[in-house]
């Protein structure tokens, strides 16, 4: 019997007006935790005043004196200036082992001093980066009384987009983490079942997906112009040659009369052929609102994912689903059921092995032809609206409630 709110506290570096799946991911968490129940506070970095909080939601904002910095980016920016900013990040992970630990070191003062040792009752940490994980650890030598909860997302010290010196460091971290951790959430199943291996079963471990968060639309209509869309950046081999070479062929061919493409977010060279050059509207990072506007108006959303993706759901697939839009895919089927189950379950998606162009060609000219047809998709809208972040966080706020005492 709960006689008083809970209290918790979310520590992420990430949070908005940080334009990211990280920051989406806690901005919802401190949004939709029931607010007759928790008293919920928020520690991120940042200026004061930056992003209005959510009601209910007291945000804390550490400036960062960190000598280097990452640097931000803005829909305004030309794309050379976007590219060497993503440059330089890229090369700061690889060479600064912590960049967050001015903040870190000044965030860990501040709760020291504004708090009690027992003001909070649960503290969830998200990774990346390792420093809010890292406070909680410092908190907790400090005496604080606290249920942790470490929100991983993805995997930590397994996860090969870090470097090896990145990833050896996260492993120590690791280890800290399962031995003072009540629980470690992620947004994949097998990735908290690898975590519970790791740490002997001897933590609590539970998915919570990243979702997405707007009203499923009531209405749809087609483009004048058969319009696909991608949302997100392209890096190594998730990249789109694979779509822009069956595109160009269909034109060529006289199989599809006009298509209009959009890549959203994207910030690397292109090798576009001849034919769809005044067909593709490329844009940078924008914001996030503005790109679920661009998912929403599409006629298909298109993803692909590099040949050695596996187990992980991108965010993106979420929104795509919420949008009602038909999905294009492609991506290895190995290593990735649980992605199959979730996009076969929402009656929007086709999808295609990484290098089988002739199959990505046929599902393209069935959305096509359905598009032609004014033919729209029968969704699943309960199994999509079950990745809502609202229902998605009372996953959570379902585990502290079982857990408070």
């Amino acid at each position: 019997m709960i006689n008083r709110k809970i209290n918790i506290l979310i520590i992420s570096t990430y949070y908005p007006p940080t334009i990211s799946i990280a920051s989406n991911r806690m901005l919802a968490l401190s949004k939709y935790l029931d607010k007759d129940k928790f008293n919920v506070t928020v520690l991120t970095q940042g200026e004061e005043h930056a992003y209005k909080a959510p009601e209910g939601v007291k945000v804390w904002r550490i400036k960062s004196k960190n000598i280097f910095k990452r640097l931000t980016f803005n829909k305004s920016q030309p794309f050379l200036i976007h590219k060497s900013k993503a440059a330089y990040n890229t090369l700061l992970a690889l060479l600064v082992s912590d960049e967050w630990k001015a903040w870190r070191m000044a965030a860990i003062n501040f709760i020291d001093k504004e708090y009690p040792k027992d003001a909070f009752d649960f503290v969830v940490s998200s990774f990346p980066p390792v420093a809010p994980h890292l406070i909680a650890l410092q908190l907790k030598k400090k005496s604080f009384t606290f249920k942790w909860i470490a929100d991983m997302r993805d995997e930590m010290s397994e996860n090969h987009s870090f470097s090896s010196r990145q990833r050896a460091s996260f492993k120590k971290t690791e280890k800290l983490v399962f031995e003072n951790a009540m629980a470690v959430s992620s947004a994949v199943s097998s990735i908290n079942e690898n975590f519970k291996k790791q740490a002997n079963g001897r933590l609590d471990t539970f998915e919570m997906k990243n979702g997405f968060d707007f009203n499923l639309p009531e209405k749809l209509e087609r483009n004048k112009v058969f319009t696909i869309s991608h949302v997100g950046t392209f890096y190594g081999l998730q990249k789109p040659d694979i779509l822009l070479k069956v595109l160009a062929d269909l034109l060529i061919q006289g199989e599809i009369a006009n298509v209009k493409l959009r890549f959203v977010g994207s910030s690397i060279p292109l090798n576009i052929p001849t034919i769809l050059k005044d067909k593709l509207l490329v844009l940078p990072k924008i914001e996030h609102k503005e790109a679920i506007e661009y998912i929403k108006s599409s006629d298909a959303n298109f993803f692909i994912l590099s040949p050695h993706f596996s187990g992980a759901l991108p965010g993106k697939i979420f929104e795509y689903m919420a949008s009602l839009r038909p999905i294009i895919g492609v991506f290895q089927s190995k290593g990735n059921s649980q992605l199959q189950e979730v996009l076969n379950k929402s009656g929007l998606a086709v999808f295609s092995e990484f290098d089988d162009l002739e199959a990505l060609k046929k599902n393209i000219l069935s959305v096509y032809r359905n598009w032609q047809d004014q033919i729209f998709p029968v969704p699943d809208k309960t199994h999509i609206a079950s990745f809502h972040r609202k229902n998605q966080i009372k996953i959570m706020e379902a585990y502290m409630l079982n857990k408070y005492d």
